[in-house]
């Protein structure tokens, strides 16, 4: 492993130090300097699709081989590390300014197997390769609307595709998965070998471990029909409408979604569309031309498409149906699911379309095969919808409001959706973390704590859509658990643990102010990036009874060149399930006005004294 040192990296729950940071990893062999921040080899490490998002980790790690995987992974639980798993960064989690990042781009071999219909693939291959290899010999891999896309983690997260209808999630078609688990050991994990942990990662995203490859089932590719229908915009209302009786009867072999979206005025946009706000109709059908033309009969009736792409295509032309974006770009994006078709919910969609809105809407045909249960059971979230939703921002100077446009959108939707999305959909467009509970039902979501409890229970794989261990055993005191919290995260400055100790529901009452889980985690993720240092001490006056403590701490803080601020703090917690629920706390002096402190205020303002 080859690395280089350019700053101390604390081990937060061992207190050790390691003089690490910026490091990259490569093969094993002979040690030699690795590129530290600002440098090519790190930053393309860190590199990808979503520019709004570029990770800037502790440790940036390129893998090209299995131990090299298993050898990061060891690295990062010695210190302290969480983990980050990116292949084409098409899915970014947001908060990784921290940790240690594992770049699997290098491990993308592919292999078919045309005698028993599978295909293994790396953890970095995209699904470009996949078709290629595929198409020869009839064969079609679950993929999505983008060949560019991981076909990892798209598949861990579920997999919603062109053929979901026909077949499935592309999760449902896993055989097997080669997995470096949080203990830095590399594992087979198949129905057979390890059920519950094979249940869990078909569907529950990178939680569990770094999946270095997977083995999935093809299907046939038959004969395909697809392309788009680029209808004027400003009939969305007609379009909805049609695509709602489309839709109704549509056979599982028809997948049908439509996006409204402003195309820009550039050369690389057809000439019939370039400049104008349309509404594109992506049609996938498995059959023949004529069924799949009577099928969408209403959606040609709305009006003459401004372009039309529809005819018999290639297996390997599957990504012109959608013709998603290829380009690296800024993505501020949302998700939701929709139960059922609901006039008073496409009334919302109908209204919030427009050519002056900077954001793209589309609505997903689900159903199908996709409600079925699959041979193997999995966690894949919300099997019983019917349509889902997805936003996302055009980039350039409408890119801010269209945050707070997204925003408002899936609160006016919240009667329909009850704030459920899918697992590669579910994001919050402003970039703040995603309640895994979202993108499943209770007893799976418990389910899935129970096996990250087992496999991951110090919650290395953070850097996901956070599915939290539970709690320790009741042996394990509160006050271990808030002294646990005080040193994983206060004294590490790591807000990305807050998930792991604060319960979606948490409110905190301090000297008067109150603050809900949004706003602290918002204070804490602006103060912990900046050079500030946190020191906690305790004395013995705790109490305990049944979910509630009483404490008494001491919390320094100091910043570079500044005096050190000394606060005590009087303090009644009460937990839920193992995480902080309430706290009401005193402190001597007030900590909001104090100089290392008042960036935690509600309402994130800036005092006079506060440095810029």
């Amino acid at each position: 492993m080859d690395g280089a040192r350019d700053g101390p990296v604390r081990r937060p729950a061992l207190g050790r130090e390691c003089h690490v940071r910026r490091l990259r990893f490569a093969r094993p062999g002979p040690r030699r300097p690795g590129p530290s921040a600002g440098t090519s080899g790190f930053d393309a490490a860190c590199a990808g699709f979503d520019l709004a998002a570029i990770p800037t980790p502790d440790v940036a790690v390129s893998v090209t081989s299995e131990s090299d995987v298993t050898a990061a992974v060891r690295f990062a639980a010695d210190h302290g590390l969480p983990v980050a798993v990116r292949a084409t960064g098409h899915g970014p989690i947001p908060g990784v300014d921290h940790g240690l990042l594992i770049d699997t781009r290098a491990l993308s071999t592919v292999s078919v197997d045309g005698s028993r219909s599978t295909a293994t693939i790396g953890a970095g291959a995209t699904w470009a390769p996949v078709l290629a290899a595929c198409a020869p010999l009839g064969l079609a891999p679950p993929c999505g609307s983008a060949p560019d896309v991981g076909a990892v983690s798209y598949t861990l997260g579920g997999g919603l595709g062109p053929f979901g209808r026909s077949h499935g999630w592309a999760a449902d078609r896993v055989r097997r998965l080669g997995l470096v688990t949080a203990a830095g050991s590399l594992r087979e994990v198949t129905p057979e070998s390890d059920p519950e942990l094979f249940w869990a990662c078909r569907g529950g995203g990178g939680n569990f471990g770094v999946v270095t490859e997977l083995e999935i089932d093809l299907v046939p590719a038959g004969s395909l029909y697809g392309g788009g229908l680029f209808l004027p915009g400003e009939a969305a209302a007609e379009i909805l409408a049609a695509f709602g009786r489309c839709t109704a009867e549509a056979p599982d072999e028809l997948t049908l979604s439509v996006a409204f979206v402003t195309f820009p005025d550039v050369d690389p946009v057809p000439p019939e569309v370039r400049g104008r706000f349309v509404g594109h109709v992506r049609v996938a059908y498995l059959g023949p031309l004529s069924e799949a033309e009577d099928l969408i009969k209403p959606l040609r009736a709305v009006a003459t498409p401004l372009l039309d792409t529809v005819r018999p295509l290639a297996v390997t032309e599957i990504g012109t149906i959608h013709a998603d974006p290829v380009l690296p770009q800024p993505v501020a994006c949302g998700g939701a699911i929709l139960p059922r078709w609901d006039d008073a919910a496409i009334a919302v969609l109908v209204d919030e379309v427009s050519v002056s809105k900077p954001h793209m809407l589309e609505l997903r045909h689900l159903g199908g095969a996709l409600a079925r249960p699959p041979a193997v059971s999995n966690a894949v979230g919300h099997r019983d919808a019917y349509y889902n939703l997805f936003t996302s921002a055009y980039p350039g100077q409408t890119f801010a409001d269209a945050v707070g446009l997204q925003t408002a959108l899936y609160e006016r939707l919240l009667p329909w959706t009850g704030g459920r999305a899918l697992y590669n959909f579910a994001a919050s467009p402003g970039g703040r973390p995603v309640d895994a509970r979202t993108a499943f039902d209770e007893p799976t979501y418990s389910r899935l704590r129970s096996v990250k409890t087992a496999w991951d229970p110090d919650n290395l794989f953070r850097f996901c859509i956070d599915i939290p261990p539970l709690a320790p055993a009741r042996s394990v005191s509160l006050r271990e658990r808030l002294q646990e919290m005080f040193t994983r995260m206060v004294e590490a400055k790591d807000a990305a643990l807050v998930d792991t100790y604060y319960d979606p529901e948490f409110v905190l009452t301090t000297n008067g102010q109150t603050q809900d889980l949004e706003a602290f985690r918002a204070g804490h993720e602006r103060v912990y990036p900046t050079p500030i240092t946190y020191r906690v001490e305790y004395d013995d006056s705790w109490v305990e009874s049944g979910p509630r403590l009483a404490a008494r701490v001491w919390i320094t803080t100091q910043r570079p060149g500044e005096e050190a601020h000394r606060i005590e703090v009087v303090l009644v917690a009460e937990y839920r399930d193992g995480r902080l629920l309430r706290v009401h706390e005193l402190t001597w002096p007030d900590w909001s006005q104090r100089g290392a402190f008042e960036r935690y205020g509600s309402d994130g303002s800036q005092t006079a004294d506060e440095p810029e």
